[in-house]
């Protein structure tokens, strides 16, 4: 049985390291690559791969949109599984990928052999993830049921407008430089903001400021243009296993 794997990758050397990579399995092959998105729909189409593996970045289509498109109930099956291969481990990009409908997320520096478990995982109808995105999730799964909701709530009454709303774009990963842009403060205004939002929270970092967002109702799709088509966090509140797509075993060869 072989395993057909579509690459998306803006550089041309990551694509060709990763179909060196995979190339080393004889029960592999990878059916195209490309570093557009719009163009790695087509592929999809065409090829109908059984992984799809998309970075972040893309031309003009993003890796997340392709992944929330093609995993979409609406896409003729059968439907890739996605891998996200990303530099970035923080948590609101990783949930914003699980978000698109990937079950897989492997950061740029993984090994190659881990890379190859990867795909034949998603391939199997399983999940894969690199080592400090699992610590990061089982991280956040910890504490979002070590602190209940209900006080999570009772901290957000504590806040001003203008810190949820600083909140929301924090949580949809936003830069201060950013958060500035958008709200037309200044940089400066912007930190001293997110500095008062975690003392009053009681939270040390920016990646807890995130979490406590998604634990008290603040989760990233909520915030306009954060990074969804229109409708897409709305049609997607939660992520049951898709229909017509198991077992994964069958459909390779």
């Amino acid at each position: 049985m072989t395993i057909r794997v579509l690459i998306c990758d803006e550089l041309p050397v990551v694509r060709d390291g990763l179909a060196g990579t995979l190339a080393r399995d004889p029960d592999i092959t990878v059916v195209a690559a490309t570093g557009d998105g719009v163009k790695a729909l087509d592929l999809t189409r065409h090829h109908a791969p059984h992984v799809l593996i998309t970075d972040i970045g893309l031309a003009r289509r993003s890796g997340l949109e392709v992944a929330a498109e093609v995993t979409d109930p609406a896409w003729p099956a059968p439907r890739p599984e996605v891998l996200v291969f990303s530099a970035r481990t923080d948590d609101a990009t990783v949930m914003k990928a699980l978000e698109a409908g990937a079950y897989g997320y492997l950061v740029k520096d993984a090994p190659s052999e881990e890379l190859i478990r990867a795909v034949r995982a998603l391939a199997a109808g399983e999940a894969a993830t690199s080592g400090p995105v699992t610590r990061r999730l089982i991280d956040w799964l910890y504490w979002r049921n070590a602190q209940p909701v209900a006080a999570a709530q009772q901290g957000l009454r504590r806040l001003t407008p203008r810190e949820r709303e600083i909140l929301l774009l924090v949580a949809a990963g936003l830069t201060d430089a950013d958060i500035a842009a958008r709200l037309t403060l200044q940089e400066a205004t912007v930190r001293s903001h997110v500095y008062h939002l975690r003392e009053k929270l009681g939270l040390r970092d920016r990646a807890q400021l995130v979490v406590f967002a998604y634990q008290s109702g603040f989760t990233v799709p909520t915030v306009p243009d954060a990074w969804s088509p229109p409708g897409r966090a709305q049609d997607r509140p939660e992520r049951p296993r898709r229909p017509g797509r198991s077992p994964r075993s069958s459909r390779c060869g």
